[in-house]
């Protein structure tokens, strides 16, 4: 489901004569600002959607004037109000339009027409304001950990002046969607919110091509007194946007959550050579309802091969922090051999570990990359004894999309990936090596 913020590329204002009529200083054109996007559903490549707006009609009682809405998208009118007398208030007030559907990739446009009024009817149209909207990308993931965190990053195309990037400014805010359907309802908007109204600012620093800046956040926590029940733990997020910059748009997106129930949080698992054999150690935050653990070793190109189990140590597999370890006193064949942990809850679930490389025998680095194909985030093994490397990870037209020089790791996590082919390359400056 492809959801994102809407933001103004540019802004025209004109003021147009209709046979006689003409405009005079006591009379200002309306203006539009505070515009917010709210997704009601989605069908395919197309989004249903509703736009709110502050109308400042800047007139006086004794002299009211109407007016009237439009959307278009790709020069298609979805949607209009007739004529209306919009409030005189200081500082306009807020309006919002019936439903529309068009397509999630469209840039809207918004019009707006004076008209002069009598009697409360709408005759004459004098000026108006016309905004072109384009999208901006926003994208919410939820961490894997226990408890759950989150990552969000705004994406904008926002020139104050025109040709020089700005920043934009606003507020976040963000709920669990608890039955999915990829809306706020009302049960989630009273009880189910992890995030309370919260600041942020782009920066111009750091913002992808296309963009003139960007707003990155990581490991959010699921605040706010909410609880995440084993339930509630793999549900995606619906994060809802205000922007206050004159000329952006907000909106809301929705959040992917690729992650299962964690009846047991790893803190963390260790693979490491010690005097011919393989020492595993893990730790656990976490457990409940947990059996115990199964160790896996897969060597060259075989299947995975259950080597060992060893029992939780919670009382009835629920508790605390434990500690874990267990030692592969096989002679591993020259290659690389691969570890994870199984862990199996008391009713036969399972959930299973990142994956731990050994190499032996001097052989050439083979790499574990997984998940492959991903939802956004993969992860890549390097077996120990690889030294230090450079990496880079390019996408399918030859453009770098990320750097590490110099690293010595064993573990990589390659993060908000967009759809589409990617190629990894990794060269060892030991031994002159590269992984393709």
């Amino acid at each position: 489901m492809k959801k994102f913020l809407l933001s103004f590329f540019s802004i025209m204002f004109s003021c147009v004569l209709f046979g006689q009529t003409i405009l005079s200083p006591e009379v200002p054109c309306p203006t539009i600002s505070e515009v917010q996007f709210t997704i009601v559903s989605t069908s395919g490549s197309n989004c249903t959607r509703t736009v709110s707006m502050r109308i400042k009609n800047d007139v006086s009682n004794s002299n009211p004037k109407g007016v009237k809405v439009e959307v278009l998208c790709d020069g298609v009118n979805v949607t209009r109000t007739d004529c209306f007398i919009a409030s005189t208030a200081p500082g306009g007030a807020i309006f919002t339009t019936g439903s529309f559907t068009c397509p999630c990739s469209a840039s809207p446009l918004i019009r707006i027409t004076r008209y002069t009024a009598s009697n409360g009817n709408c005759q004459g149209g004098t000026c108006g304001q016309v905004i072109l909207i384009t999208p901006i990308s926003v994208s919410a993931r939820v961490n894997c950990t226990n408890p759950r965190t989150y990552d969000l990053t705004i994406d904008a195309h926002h020139e104050d002046p025109p040709g020089t990037p700005a920043t934009i400014s606003g507020t976040y805010e963000t709920f669990i969607d608890d039955n999915q359907n990829g809306i706020i309802d009302a049960a989630e908007e009273a009880s189910l919110k992890i995030t309370t109204s919260t600041a942020f600012t782009s920066s111009t620093s750091g913002a992808p091509s296309g963009f003139t800046s960007r707003f990155l956040a990581t490991l959010l926590p699921f605040d706010n007194g909410v609880t995440v029940t084993s339930e509630l733990s793999d549900d995606p997020i619906i994060v809802r946007v205000f922007v206050t910059t004159l000329g952006v748009s907000g909106n809301e997106t929705r959040g992917f959550n690729g992650c299962a129930g964690l009846p047991v949080s790893l803190k963390n698992f260790n693979a490491n050579q010690r005097n011919g054999k393989v020492a595993l150690s893990w730790e656990t935050d976490q457990e409940n309802n947990n059996d115990g653990f199964e160790v896996q070793r897969r060597s060259g190109n075989g299947r995975y091969e259950t080597i060992g189990f060893i029992d939780s140590k919670a009382p009835g597999g629920t508790g605390g922090a434990y500690t874990y370890s267990f030692d592969d006193i096989l002679s591993l064949p020259k290659g690389v051999s691969y570890y994870r942990i199984r862990q199996v809850d008391l009713d036969g679930k399972a959930n299973y570990s990142e994956i731990k490389a050994i190499r032996t025998g001097g052989s050439n680095i083979i790499i574990a990359v997984y998940p492959n194909p991903s939802h956004g985030t993969t992860n890549v093994a390097i077996p120990e004894g690889a030294g230090k490397m450079d990496v880079s990870l390019d996408d399918y037209t030859g453009k770098s999309i990320q750097r590490w020089n110099g690293i010595n790791v064993r573990n990589l996590q390659l993060t908000n990936l967009k759809p589409g082919i990617y190629m990894l390359r990794i060269n060892l400056r030991e031994t002159g090596e590269q992984i393709t």
